[in-house]
């Protein structure tokens, strides 16, 4: 299935994309976190603020900023 932009402002974004700016390995973490109240199970999401999929839900978490916990490689 082809992801397709929900309109031009993310267009306009993916179009201007450059992964090759960011560090390789790109590494990256997410958190699961659950809570029940005794009859139903809880998960804790966020929504998305940026592209791609602004505006969805997802797991909270993101890329590690590699410099900022081992210096400069």
């Amino acid at each position: 299935m082809t992801y397709k932009p929900s309109g031009k402002d993310e267009e306009t974004f993916l179009k201007n994309y450059d992964a090759g700016k960011y560090q390789n390995p790109a590494v990256a973490a997410d958190t699961a976190l659950f809570a029940a109240d005794g009859k139903n199970i809880k998960l804790l999401l966020i929504k998305r603020g940026g592209y791609p999929y602004k505006g969805c839900w997802a797991l909270p978490g993101g890329f590690v900023n590699i410099d900022r916990y081992f210096g400069q490689r």
